[in-house]
């Protein structure tokens, strides 16, 4: 994935951590250093559960990209089919207007030949 967008989204998931508050009587069992465990240990869970749905978030976000990126590739190979076809047209009209020319007037179909000796 892009280095900018894990940045951002890494940025944002960062700065919503939440607050856990233990209740009182919870606290009051536990005492103050497991109740600081536990707080820290949900935060962990918390920030654990957050990397995995970005890195998700990621992973789905690639694909989309790679299956755009295919619908674009196969609209480049078929634009460029076309322009292949367009330039044959053109080399055609080109060689229809040469033999006009060349029908026409017997000065420029001399000039002509002598061009397409060279």
């Amino acid at each position: 994935m892009n280095f900018h967008i894990a940045k951002v989204l890494s940025q944002v998931y960062n700065n919503f951590m939440p607050v856990i508050t233990i209740p009182k009587a919870l606290r009051e069992k536990l005492g103050d250093y497991a109740s600081e465990a536990l707080g820290d240990f949900v935060k962990e869970i918390d920030l654990d559960a957050r990397k995995d749905a970005l890195a998700l978030a990621e992973e789905r976000l690639e694909k989309k990209l790679a299956i755009e990126i295919g619908k674009v590739n196969e609209q480049l190979v078929s634009l460029k089919g076309e322009m292949n076809l367009i330039k044959a047209e053109i080399r055609f009209l080109v060689v229809l207007t040469i033999i006009a020319i060349t029908l026409m007037n017997p000065v420029a179909a001399e000039i002509i030949k002598r061009l397409l000796k060279l």
